[in-house]
This record gives C-alpha cells, sequence and structure tokens, in this order.
C-alpha cells in the first residue's frame, strides 16, 4: 500500500538509490524549500529526529495529498536529510486497511 523511491540514501545507507527519471514536478522538487514553493503548504509536517541507534538526523518531511487526477485517496510524503534534501518519497494509500 505504500511505495518508497530513494533519491539519495542519506537516511538508509541500505536501500538502494533510484536512478531513474522522475516525472515533473517530482524531478525539480529537490530540497524543501523547493517543495513547498511548487506544492504550497503540507497536509501535515513531520518534525526532524534523531535516527534510532545511528549518530544521524532526519530532516523531517511534508505530506500532501495527491491531486484527484492522479490519485482520490493518496498522499505523497518527501522526507528530508538534514541538510533538508529531498531523500526519498513514498506514496501512500491515504486509508491503509
Amino acid at each position: 500500500e505504500a511505495i518508497q523511491i530513494t533519491l539519495r540514501g542519506e537516511l538508509n545507507g541500505e536501500m538502494p538509490v533510484y536512478a531513474g527519471e522522475l516525472p515533473v514536478p517530482y524531478a525539480i522538487a529537490k530540497t524543501k524549500h523547493q517543495v513547498r514553493a511548487i506544492f504550497g503548504e503540507p497536509l501535515l509536517t513531520h518534525e526532524p529526529m534523531d535516527i534510532p541507534n545511528s549518530v544521524e538526523t532526519t530532516g523531517g518531511g511534508d505530506s500532501y495529498q495527491l491531486p484527484p487526477t492522479l490519485h482520490d485517496a493518496a498522499l505523497v510524503d518527501f522526507q528530508y536529510s538534514a541538510d533538508l534534501q529531498v531523500d526519498r518519497l513514498v506514496f501512500a494509500l491515504i486509508d491503509r486497511n
């Protein structure tokens, strides 16, 4: 019920990094500032946090509902590294049963 795309691997060194092309606007949303400029105010914001059993810290994340033309019950979650670069995209259903 979720698709995770790792773009930089800063937060999860074990996961393979996606090397393909993303569609616009995801291809041009590379930082937290760019995400908010493109998508506006997030539906939900996740605060930065320390990664358990690591010295790493996340940069938090922002969640947006996908437009109904793409999917009427799905979110995209932008997860940021500590330097506020988009590290991962997660597309998930809003109501996960």
